[in-house]
């Protein structure tokens, strides 16, 4: 009996936290995997990764050279032969200049490389919390969030996979990292989601859309190399830094002023959980053109990240020494509702809180200084 030839996926931002974890796990679970970068050093970059050099050297992965991901036809040469394709790629909250036109840019190429390959069946594209919800909803002022603070959350809505916003349409360079941020990824997500409801009855289109919706991802990468790498901008296990260092502030690129304190939203996501969902996304069925998925942690509230000071306290005496006097950061409680992504895709609960900060503080611990 013939052999089947793997599924090809073509994956943006294979060299990112994410893009990463999920590009090995797709490798794993036997499929062909056209990685797509701006660069080649950050090819050289992903094959630092014990888990996918095997496969690039049995050709299961390959490797496209894209400089400039907001070029309509960007994607519809390394698309050519997909059967899906997972855009992953996003610039952070810690980066300067303009992210709305890439985030925006990147949506119009992938739907565009999408129409025009008649093997591509689905898009998974990745968001963010921050896309879902206006900016000011992740600010500890906003009401409904003194409303769940104080327990009077009765008529606060769920934060879901298909909550939405609206956003500004542009925003100067110098704005607020992730008021920036958050402008790009709420705009792509209406993008999708205009497409989705324009072809919503078209017989001729050929695909669907997936929109993953996780929020902090958390947890261990073969690709950092020391200790500071472990929590460099490039991955958002930044969020446990506070622990270690007093100058770890987020006020800048939330906008909020030095002299006060700026807590985060409770929603945190295992970097493996977070890496199965994408790679379970591809064959997950439903009815219409478009599906979200809220991807959290801990239920109804999530966690409180000061949490992690008594994790490593309790199960890593040594790392705690290293725990700054007066170690703080704050949480902001949203009411949300990921089940439908434990039920449809994982067909279990997300890994806890603690068992990311765990698996984070074992492989952190380990690396060189």
């Amino acid at each position: 009996m013939a052999s089947t030839a793997p599924e090809k996926i073509l994956i943006t931002g294979v060299n990112g936290f994410i893009g990463y974890a999920t590009t090995a796990r797709a490798l794993a679970e036997g499929y062909h995997v056209v990685a797509a970068v701006r660069r080649q050093d950050a090819a050289d970059s992903v094959l630092r990764g014990a888990s996918v050099l095997p496969y690039h050297q049995s050709k299961a992965l390959t490797f496209a050279i894209i400089p400039d991901m907001t070029v309509l036809d960007a994607f519809v040469e390394p698309a050519k032969g997909c059967s899906y394709i997972l855009h992953i790629a996003s610039p952070l909250g810690y980066n300067s200049g303009d992210l709305y036109r890439p985030a925006v840019g990147g949506v119009e190429a992938l739907l565009h490389a999408a129409e025009v390959t008649s093997s591509v069946k689905r898009i998974v594209w990745t968001g963010s919390v921050f896309g879902n919800v206006p900016f000011e909803q992740l600010l500890a002022s906003y009401p409904d969030n003194q409303a769940v603070a104080a327990g009077k959350d009765e008529d606060v809505p769920y934060l879901t996979g298909d909550s939405a916003a609206e956003g500004p349409h542009s925003l100067p360079d110098d704005a607020p990292g992730l008021q920036r941020y958050s402008a790009g990824k709420i705009a792509a997500m209406n993008a999708l989601r205009t497409y989705a409801a324009a072809h919503a009855n078209d017989a001729s289109s050929h695909f669907d859309i997936v929109a993953t919706v996780p929020g902090w991802v958390i947890g261990p990468s073969e690709l950092p190399k020391n200790q500071k790498e472990a929590f460099d901008g490039f991955n958002t296990n930044s969020v446990l830094l506070w622990m270690f260092t007093p100058l770890y502030r987020l006020n800048a690129v939330l906008g909020v002023p030095n002299d006060e304190d700026a807590p985060l939203t409770g929603t945190q996501l295992h970097i493996d959980d977070c890496a199965e969902v994408h790679v379970r996304a591809i064959k997950v069925t439903f009815s219409g053109k478009m599906r979200s998925y809220l991807l959290c942690s801990d239920g109804k509230y999530g966690a409180n990240y000061e949490d992690a000071l008594d994790i490593v306290k309790k199960n890593f005496p040594d790392v705690a020494q290293k725990i700054i006097p007066d170690a703080h950061f704050g949480t902001i409680k949203t009411k949300m509702d990921a089940t439908p992504a434990e039920k449809e895709l994982l067909g279990r609960p997300f890994q806890t809180y603690e068992q990311m900060v765990l698996d984070t503080i074992a492989w952190y611990k380990d690396l060189p200084e």
